[in-house]
């Protein structure tokens, strides 16, 4: 009966230890199974946040594209500015010399014209009335203003 009760002892112990490994072999698969499910969120977490980097790089690339083809297009607007400025310029200093050249042209032609009226005068002949004497006379009156009217002339282009 005593080693009857020392075989039971020892089962018993035994099938104590098989239990507790039995726990044990339970604990661990449970904690196996909360590690792959930790590996499973690690995994989701880098691949969330390489997508999350990979979509920043792509808005900074394109952010950074915008940027140059911006200062593209302001350089090229600066470049048009100043080309407009000179031409601007250019134009102006054309128009001052046109508008010179316009004055010379009236006064030749206002010199023109009063050499024309005096030579007109001067053919029109003894109708005219002498300012020394008051009274209608020969060509000499009209020939002094066809003089008279030519001195004007060259008065006005000196």
């Amino acid at each position: 009966a005593s080693q009857r009760a020392a075989g039971s002892a020892a089962a018993a112990a035994a099938l104590a230890g098989a239990a507790d490994r039995l726990r044990l072999l339970h604990s661990l698969e449970q904690a196996r199974a909360r590690l792959g499910s930790a590996v499973s969120e690690v995994a989701e977490l880098r691949s969330k946040s390489l997508q999350a980097g990979l979509a920043a790089m792509g808005a900074t690339a394109s952010a950074a594209a915008e940027l140059a083809a911006a200062r593209d297009e302001a350089s090229r607007a600066r470049a048009l500015c100043q080309s407009l400025e000179g031409s601007a310029a250019a134009c102006q200093s054309r128009v001052g010399a046109a508008e010179a050249e316009l004055a010379v042209a009236r006064q030749r032609a206002l010199v023109a014209e009063v050499a024309a009226a005096a030579v007109l005068d001067a053919a029109a002949g003894p109708t005219t009335v002498h300012a020394s004497t008051g009274t209608g006379g020969g060509g000499s009156g009209g020939d002094n203003r066809a003089v008279s009217g030519l001195s004007v002339a060259a008065s006005l282009t000196s």
